[in-house]
């Protein structure tokens, strides 16, 4: 008896599935898609009542996982620091982004940026400080800290 839902590390790259989002059109609302995701998406290690996963981050997302819940903290055997390890994932997350050129993805944030434009120009003169905010995710819409 395994401890995890999938126990087989092997991934066949016939079950890749790295592309599904773009059948999406892009008026659908996020509440009409179901999003794949995993739990405890990094739970790789430990026993029973730890280990989740046996797929890797990159496993994951090349079978199409696009929802990962994710805790950060100091596990001792590593003493690895969150943030360490939160710069790591989105180093991950960037990098699969750029080696599938996820055009879609970058299009509907291109769209996404310029359909704002007008709301942008609206709030710089209501609020600068929103302005920032919203500059600033509209800039990195994945937050990468690289």
């Amino acid at each position: 008896m395994g401890t995890a839902f999938n126990d087989n590390k092997t991934l066949d790259p016939e079950f890749y599935n790295l592309d599904w989002m773009r059948f999406i059109p892009d008026e659908t609302p996020v509440s009409a898609i179901s999003i794949p995701g995993t739990h405890e998406s990094l739970s790789l290690h430990g026993g029973p009542l730890d280990k989740c996963q046996v797929w890797t981050l990159k496993d994951q997302l090349n079978v199409g996982i696009r929802y990962f819940e994710m805790h950060a903290g100091i596990w001792l055997p590593t003493l690895e620091n969150p943030k360490t390890l939160a710069k790591k994932v989105n180093k991950q997350l960037h990098t699969f982004l750029v080696q599938k050129k996820d055009m879609d993805m970058m299009e509907k944030c291109l769209k996404l940026q310029s359909s704002h434009k007008l709301k942008e120009k609206q709030t710089r003169h209501q609020n600068p400080t929103i302005h920032l905010k919203h500059q600033q995710m509209l800039n990195n819409p994945l937050n990468l800290n690289l």
